[in-house]
């Protein structure tokens, strides 16, 4: 009899003590928090970065234009458990204290799944701050005769808060996330473009004191860059004449030349003179005399041709 009841009894002890292992594990568990937390920001191959732009104008660079965009940011989570998400914030720079871009405000919201998307249009007063960060690039490692491409990390902070029943804190799941995220945008130093940068003029004559004479005038053209390039360039005549031209430099080290020569014959006392106009360009020549006396004596021949003696 005594062994009859001593089986029941140990049945519901060991009841029991299952019981409490499934209650104690129950209870030491989490109940609330965020879950599945991500904030992301687009950085793909096929995206289209904020590029500032900068070109150098007198030996420095300055601001020339801002492109790209949008930055496409996504902040996504939902409650966990007994608990859901009442607090967002999407913020440009490091930390809540950032430029708000978007954000829930003093409303409390009650979101079991949370899933928010932005597309923000860079513009120069948005990115004033990183717009001085890309310039630092230029002037730290940009070459003003080639093209630079430097990295320039925008930071953005994404932010989610939780409420709930029994919400307890957890790694794993606590009651707000915080993270930094960044947009790569680019510094994009422009090397400076080609020009002239300085046209000399001057005339040689050849010829004794009579008539005809010869006068050559001469050209020089000085530039920034070596190698081969086209000038196109205006021969203006005092009187108001005018003849398009073109040349080609040569050269190489820190910059390129090209020159232009142009023969006149005169049989009879003239003067004139001539300057060069560079088209595009602000450069210009002073005016250059040509002056020919013909002595007693000379003698009169026939006129050159318009084309030689322009």
């Amino acid at each position: 009899m005594e062994q009859t009841m001593f089986k029941p009894i140990k049945a519901l002890a060991l009841v029991a003590l299952a019981s409490f292992a499934v209650t104690g594990s129950a209870q030491a568990r989490t109940w609330g928090g965020v879950d599945d937390f991500a904030f992301d920001i687009d950085n793909s191959a096929f995206g289209d970065p904020v590029t500032f732009v900068f070109a150098p104008k007198n030996g420095k660079y300055e601001f020339k234009e801002i492109k790209g965009g949008p930055i496409k940011i996504r902040l996504k989570g939902k409650g966990y458990r007994r608990s859901w998400i009442t607090e967002y914030g999407i913020y440009l720079g490091y930390g809540v204290q950032g430029k708000e871009i978007a954000t829930s405000g003093t409303q409390k919201g009650h979101w079991e799944s949370f899933d928010k998307k932005v597309s923000l249009k860079p513009t120069r007063s948005l990115l004033k701050s990183y717009e001085a960060e890309a310039l630092k690039q230029c002037q730290q490692h940009g070459k003003l005769d080639e093209k630079v491409v430097k990295a320039v990390p925008i930071p953005f902070t994404g932010k989610l808060r939780a409420e709930g029943k029994n919400l307890l804190k957890s790694a794993a799941n606590p009651p707000k996330w915080v993270k930094n995220n960044f947009h790569y945008a680019r510094a994009v130093c422009l090397p400076e473009p080609f020009m002239v940068k300085d046209v000399d003029v001057s005339v040689n004559y050849k010829g004794g004191m009579q008539c005809p004479k010869e006068a050559t005038l001469n050209v020089k053209f000085t530039t920034n860059k070596p190698g081969k390039h086209k000038i196109e360039f205006m021969l203006v005549r005092g009187d108001g004449a005018k003849q398009w031209n073109t040349v080609y430099t040569f050269g190489s080290g820190d910059h390129s030349i090209a020159v232009f020569h142009k023969n006149y014959t005169f049989n009879k006392s003239t003067s004139r003179k001539y300057m060069i106009i560079v088209k595009g360009s602000p450069i210009s020549s002073d005016w250059e005399p040509m002056k020919v006396t013909c002595g007693t004596g000379g003698g009169f021949k026939a006129a050159p041709t318009s084309n030689n003696n322009y």
